[in-house]
This record gives C-alpha cells, sequence and structure tokens, in this order.
C-alpha cells in the first residue's frame, strides 16, 4: 500500500511542479509492489480468516466493565502524557502519539464520556482528536515518501536526468515534511503547556 500511495504521489508531484514523470523509478516501484503483492497473497491463502474472524467478534465492547474503561482510558492518557513531554520530537514518538490518539478515536463510543476528567482540554473534543490525528497521518505518510527516496531506491535509476527529478521530488517533500512538523511541534508545546 505505501508503495502505491508513493506512485501516486510522486505522479502529483511531477504534474504540481510541471516536471516529467520519472518513468523508470515508477516503473520499479510498480516491480516492487508486484512482488510484494505475490507474496502477501501467499500469506493470505494460509491465514485462518474465519478464525481470526471469529476472534474479533467475539471481543465485542459491550463487555467490558466500566473499570476496564477508565483503565483503558488512563492508560492511554499516561502514554500521551509520556510521548507529549519528550524534549525532541522523533519522527516515531509523532507516530506513536497517532497511535494513541486513533486508540481512543476508534473508542470514542465507548469512552468518549471518561476523556474529559483524564486528557487535556485540546484532546476532550473529539473533532481536534480527529483533525489533530489526520496532521499527524499526514506527515508519517511524508516520512515514509522519504524513505522511498533513499539511495537504495534512487541509486537504482541510471537516467541523470530523471534523478535529478527525484532528488527535487525529495527536497520538495523535505521543506513540506519541515513545515508540518513545526505546526505540530507548536501545538504540542500548547498542549504541554495547559499539562503543566
Amino acid at each position: 500500500r505505501n508503495l502505491q500511495l508513493h506512485q501516486q504521489r510522486v505522479s502529483h508531484l511531477c504534474d504540481e511542479m510541471l516536471h516529467e514523470k520519472p518513468v523508470h523509478y515508477l516503473q520499479f516501484l510498480r516491480n516492487k509492489e508486484n512482488m510484494l503483492k505475490k507474496k502477501a497473497r501467499r500469506i493470505a491463502d494460509k491465514s485462518l480468516h474465519n478464525h481470526f474472524w471469529k476472534k474479533i467478534i467475539y471481543l465485542v465492547h459491550e463487555k467490558v466493565s466500566k473499570k476496564e474503561v477508565q483503565a483503558f482510558v488512563i492508560q492511554k492518557k499516561h502514554a500521551l502524557f509520556e510521548l507529549i513531554f519528550f524534549l525532541d520530537y522523533s519522527d516515531e514518538s509523532l507516530h506513536e502519539i497517532r497511535k494513541v490518539l486513533k486508540d481512543i478515536l476508534n473508542d470514542w463510543k465507548y469512552i468518549g464520556s471518561y476523556v474529559p476528567a483524564a486528557l487535556p482540554d485540546y484532546f476532550t473534543n473529539k473533532k481536534n482528536i480527529e483533525v489533530f490525528a489526520d496532521t499527524l497521518g499526514e506527515f508519517h505518510d511524508l516520512c515514509i515518501a522519504l524513505y522511498f527516496f533513499k539511495p537504495i531506491y534512487i541509486n537504482k535509476i541510471t537516467d541523470e536526468k530523471e534523478k535529478q527529478i527525484l532528488l527535487t521530488l525529495r527536497q520538495k517533500l523535505e521543506q513540506s515534511k519541515g513545515e508540518i512538523k513545526e505546526d505540530i511541534s507548536t501545538l504540542l508545546h500548547h498542549v504541554k503547556q495547559e499539562m503543566e
């Protein structure tokens, strides 16, 4: 999926920046994607899909007690506080914050009434969490996109003109990533002040 999204992003960026599409690079990514699809199909054929589905259905939220819900919210609160109080936000810590927020959003129906007592004011509003999680998701997508511009990918391309296009695209994504990270850090700084 990451390879599919990256190919779309590269094509879109080339259109936006009026660059030729890096055809060799995109073909290389398609080949890698096709190889991984075949591998995924082999794994999926071996999995016990019905067994997993029954396990998921069995774990119905209505069976969870009030005490367990409160413990879950407190656990997410501690995870969030620990991550927010990092002095420097790494790509990994921002991704972890997003995962905590997504856990809260996914279970909002069951935990929403417990959130105001546990989390900072900004995170007691579901819409704020959704917007912030989306921003963190966009940031994470840029991290993944930049991974595909590492030398192990770019060095597969021998066409110098295409290599230059790829370097320009990488630079654009790095700039976007930096801007989003600055916005995220500013918001987290305000949330941190609220928590102190």
